[in-house]
C-alpha cells in the first residue's frame, strides 16, 4: 500500500421520494445512510481515501465521477436504481465493464435474487425444500385452491418490503385482497406460497485467508 492508501468509493442509491410501496418502506433507504457512515469510519481508519457517489435520477454523472476518481475498489451499497429494485444487478454490471473491483454479489446473482419464483425453481431442481408457490400478475376473482395459511409477497422486492402481518392470510377473500394490494401498490406480480411459521435468521459467512468466520446474526 502506498502512503496515500487506496481510493475507495462508497456507492449508494439515494431516492428523493419513494416510487412505489408504503411510506414506511423509506426506513430501508434510511438504513443505508447508517451503513455509509460506518463504512467511511472503517475506510479512513485504515489510511485510505474515501469518496461518496450517490445514484439519483440519472447515471451519467455517476459514470463521470467514477472515471474522475478512478477508484481502487467500490463498496457497492446500491439496492436499486431510480427506485426500481430489479435494476440492482445493473450496477455491478457497470462496474464490471469499467474493470473496477467491488464488494458484494455479481450481476447474475443479484438478478436471480430479485426473482423469488426463479430462485425457488432453482432450489427445487437441486432437491432443496421450498414451499410450493403460485404467481399472480393481475388481480383475480378466483385463486388456485390450496390449504391455508399462505403468505403473499412482491416477487421482486427484498428486505421484507411489501410484507406485514396482513401478508399472512387465512381465507380466500383476504388472499384475493392481498394479491390486489401487492400488484397495485408495488407494481409487480404477487407470489403466494405456503406459510411456514417460525423465526427467520440471516447468517452471513466470510472467508479470509482460507478461514471462514460467521458474521453477527440478524433476525
Amino acid at each position: 500500500m502506498t502512503k496515500r492508501g487506496y481510493n475507495v468509493v462508497l456507492l449508494y442509491n439515494l431516492l428523493e421520494r419513494l416510487q412505489k410501496g408504503e411510506e414506511k418502506d423509506a426506513l430501508a433507504e434510511d438504513a443505508v445512510i447508517e451503513e455509509i457512515g460506518a463504512g467511511e469510519t472503517a475506510v479512513r481508519s485504515l489510511g485510505n481515501q474515501c469518496f461518496f457517489v450517490a445514484i439519483r435520477d440519472e447515471i451519467f454523472s455517476v459514470i463521470y465521477r467514477l472515471k474522475e476518481i478512478r477508484p481502487d475498489v467500490v463498496f457497492n451499497l446500491c439496492e436499486g436504481v431510480y427506485g426500481n429494485s430489479c435494476w440492482e444487478m445493473d450496477i455491478p454490471a457497470l462496474l464490471d465493464l469499467f474493470h473496477i473491483p467491488y464488494t458484494g454479489s455479481p450481476p447474475l446473482t443479484l438478478g436471480l435474487c430479485q426473482n423469488k419464483g426463479k430462485v425457488k425453481d432453482i432450489l427445487h431442481s437441486q432437491g432443496i425444500q421450498t414451499p410450493p408457490y403460485t404467481i399472480y400478475d393481475r388481480p383475480v376473482r378466483q385463486v388456485k385452491k390450496g390449504s391455508f395459511p399462505v403468505i403473499v409477497k412482491p416477487i421482486h422486492e427484498d428486505g421484507s418490503l411489501g410484507i406485514s402481518k396482513g401478508s399472512v392470510v387465512f381465507d380466500e377473500a383476504h388472499l384475493k385482497k392481498q394479491i390486489r394490494y401487492v400488484i397495485e401498490k408495488y407494481g409487480q406480480p404477487a407470489l403466494v406460497e405456503e406459510f411456514v411459521n417460525g423465526r427467520e435468521l440471516n447468517v452471513s459467512v466470510v472467508e479470509i485467508n482460507g478461514k471462514v468466520d460467521v458474521l453477527p446474526i440478524s433476525e
